[in-house]
């Protein structure tokens, strides 16, 4: 895989020809920690001893490869404030799977924790960053259909919230829950998996067969909505009617 560091460097002398101080958006995906995880990798020889030798091989091949990404973002952080404009630039960073090339018991130990657990796998993070902002942490349960809708609100940008599944994080409405592309579930209160039709509750409180119906109902029309607006190619059909 390319080097992401290199992409960033390569990134800001683009940049550097926007015209003016007009304001601008981008979307870069980083590569260099995709699998595979072998020890060939020109990545490990350079920056493998800088890991814990008692973690599996794969996982240290994985983390030298962290190290490239992390430097990416350190080229881009200064390169921003060299050019004067890393205070006004908001940062969103989300992670869209984890290492699937990864042994799960191998990645398991290098986390702690059982991820073979209630979908513990799919845990990533979220990061929303500016250099004057106070630092918090938000341990809601979400997926990445609620990624636009808070960042639209954070900007103040006006969007018909009708035409998305997903929410504001930030809300005082927020529902804190994660679905799941099986329509298993998981928020503060338990996981339910599909696949057993069965809770498992993390609190005291336990739902009703009713509340749990319930919430399943709304996950399936969810999921429904979400699968035909693709099928139908939805939202041409919209753009289509909304420009007549």
């Amino acid at each position: 895989w390319a080097s992401d560091a290199e992409m960033m460097e390569y990134y800001l002398k683009e940049l550097d020809k926007k015209e003016g101080n007009k304001p601008f958006m981008s979307w870069i995906t980083t590569v260099t920690s995709h699998q595979y995880y072998r020890t060939s990798s020109k990545y490990y020889k350079e920056y493998g001893d800088l890991f814990d030798e008692n973690l599996s091989s794969d996982v240290r091949v994985y983390m030298s490869r962290l190290k490239v990404v992390d430097d990416a973002l350190g080229i881009l952080l200064n390169g921003l404030e060299e050019r004067g404009i890393l205070e006004d630039t908001v940062i969103a960073i989300f992670c869209d799977h984890y290492p699937y090339a990864i042994k799960t018991n191998n990645l398991g130990e290098a986390l702690g924790y059982d991820i073979d657990e209630d979908n513990n796998m799919d845990q990533v993070p979220f990061v929303i960053y500016n250099k004057g902002m106070e630092k918090k942490e938000f341990n809601q349960y979400s997926t990445y259909v609620n990624l636009t809708p808070t960042l639209a609100n954070l900007f103040g940008v006006e969007y018909d919230s009708r035409i998305y599944l997903g929410s504001d994080l930030l809300s005082k409405e927020y529902e804190s829950i994660a679905i799941f592309a099986d329509s298993s579930w998981k928020n503060e209160v338990g996981y339910y998996s599909s696949s057993t039709n069965s809770m498992k509750y993390y609190t005291e409180k336990e739902y009703t067969d009713e509340e749990i119906l319930a919430i399943n109902e709304d996950i399936a029309l969810k999921l429904k909505m979400s699968s035909a607006a693709i099928k139908n190619n939805y939202f041409s059909y919209l753009n289509k009617k909304l420009k007549s």
